[in-house]
């Protein structure tokens, strides 16, 4: 995949962020970057779509089913999960797969092309308190 402008403001983007973004708060972004014009919508989704097929990013969807993009880690293009505090929104990733065993196991099996999504939902720490 030939790395455009495009994609690197995207990719900009998802690196200065600490959590997950929609495809609308990248473009929002872009806006404030003045690259408002450099892609529109579509552009950023359809590039989203690029870069899961490439394991780049990980989608996922969070309580008002809008889906949000984050990067993979670079170095091992592996997923995460993530845990969702009830009370102020705050999205933590979670580096540890819980059901990679269980992957290996499927695999074993025969089933092939295997995907899975984990999210905890709850009180963070500060809303614990």
């Amino acid at each position: 995949m030939k790395l455009t402008r495009q994609r690197e403001k995207i990719i900009d983007c998802l690196l200065s962020s600490h959590h997950p973004q929609t495809a609308e708060e990248i473009m929002a972004k872009l806006k404030k970057n003045k690259d408002e014009g450099l892609c529109d919508l579509v552009t950023i989704y359809r590039t989203l779509h690029q870069f899961e097929k490439i394991n780049l990013v990980q989608k996922s969807f969070f309580s008002e089913n809008s889906a949000q993009y984050c990067l993979n880690d670079i170095d091992h293009h592996d997923h995460h999960h993530h845990f969702v505090c009830k009370k102020c929104h705050k999205i933590t990733e979670i580096d540890l797969c819980l059901v990679e065993g269980q992957t290996k196991l499927l695999e074993k099996k025969g089933f092939r092309e295997i995907s899975h999504r984990l999210e905890f939902f709850g009180l963070c720490p500060q809303c614990a308190a």
